[in-house]
C-alpha cells in the first residue's frame, strides 16, 4: 500500500538536492543548430505529475536549466495527466506515486494501454524493492528518489530519450548488493550474509552511521538494508527483529 508523505518534507528535500548542485552547468548533448548529435529535433517535451503544487514548481525549476526541455504541462493526479495527454504533445512524464483520484501505478497501467509511446520517470519517496519493480513492470523507463540530485534527474531524462532505462544511484547500490548475495538460498534463509551482519550490528545497538562505518558503506545503502530486512522478516519493531536475531544465533 502507498502510504503518503508530508508535502513539507517531500517538498524540503528535493529543493535542498537542487540546491546543493544548481549552480554547477547542465551538459547537454545538443548542437547549435538545436539538434542533439543524432539529428533529433532539441525539442522534448516533459509533463510533471505531482500533487504537491511545490514540488512541481522545483521540478520545473530543475528543467529550465536546460533549454532543450519544454514544459508541456503539470498535473496533480493521474486523471488530470490523461486531460492533458489527449491536449498536448508529450514525449516524457515525471510522475509521483501517491496521488489523489489516480495513483503512480493506476496511471502507469492506463498509459501503457493509452499511450505507450510516452516514456515515464517514477519520481517517489518510495525507497522499497519491490514498488519499484512493480513501477518499472507497469511500464515505467526510470524510477529516482525526491532526494536525489537535479543532476541525476537531467541525466535519467537524457539516459531515456537515449532508449536507456534509469535507477536511483542508491538503489542501484542496493540492487548490486542483492546479486553479490544472489547465491543464497532465500526459501530457506531469507537473508543474505551482509543483512545478517547489519541485523547484528542494528540489535547491538549502533546506528545507520556506525554501521555504515564499520562496513565501509554509505549510510544510505544501510537504510536501505534496514527497510529490506523488516520487509523480509515481516518485522515492525526492534523487539521483532531481537527476536529473530537470538532465534538465529546473530547476536
Amino acid at each position: 500500500m502507498l502510504t503518503r508523505e508530508p508535502q513539507k518534507h517531500a517538498s524540503q528535500r528535493l529543493q535542498l538536492a537542487w540546491r546543493q548542485g544548481a549552480s554547477k552547468p547542465v551538459a547537454s548533448n545538443m548542437n547549435n543548430s538545436g539538434t542533439d548529435l543524432s539529428g533529433k529535433s532539441s525539442e522534448y517535451h516533459v509533463a510533471i505529475v505531482d500533487d504537491h503544487p511545490i514540488l512541481r514548481s522545483s521540478i520545473r525549476i530543475i528543467l529550465q536549466q536546460d533549454t532543450n526541455y519544454k514544459i508541456a504541462g503539470e498535473a496533480s493526479d493521474g486523471a488530470e495527466l490523461m486531460e492533458l495527454l489527449a491536449k498536448r504533445k508529450v514525449d516524457l512524464i515525471i510522475l509521483d506515486l501517491n496521488m489523489p483520484k489516480m495513483n503512480g501505478l493506476q496511471t502507469l497501467e492506463l498509459l501503457a494501454k493509452k499511450y505507450p509511446r510516452v516514456a515515464t520517470i517514477v519520481l517517489t519517496s518510495h525507497k522499497e524493492r519491490a514498488l519499484m519493480r512493480q513501477a518499472m513492470a507497469k511500464g515505467a523507463k526510470g524510477y529516482l528518489l525526491k532526494e536525489d540530485t537535479h543532476e541525476i534527474l537531467l541525466k535519467a531524462i537524457r539516459d531515456i530519450r537515449g532508449g536507456k532505462r534509469a535507477i536511483s544511484p542508491e538503489l542501484t547500490e542496493a540492487l548490486l548488493e542483492d546479486f553479490a548475495q544472489i547465491g543464497e538460498s532465500a526459501a530457506e534463509d531469507p537473508l543474505t550474509n551482509r543483512e545478517k551482519t547489519v541485523l547484528n550490528l542494528l540489535v547491538n545497538g549502533l546506528k545507520s552511521r556506525e554501521i555504515a562505518d564499520k562496513l565501509g558503506i554509505s549510510p544510505r545503502t544501510v537504510d536501505t538494508m534496514r527497510i529490506r530486512i523488516r520487509e523480509k522478516l515481516d518485522a515492525t519493531t526492534m523487539a521483532e527483529l531481537i527476536r529473530y536475531a537470538k532465534d538465529h544465533n546473530l547476536m
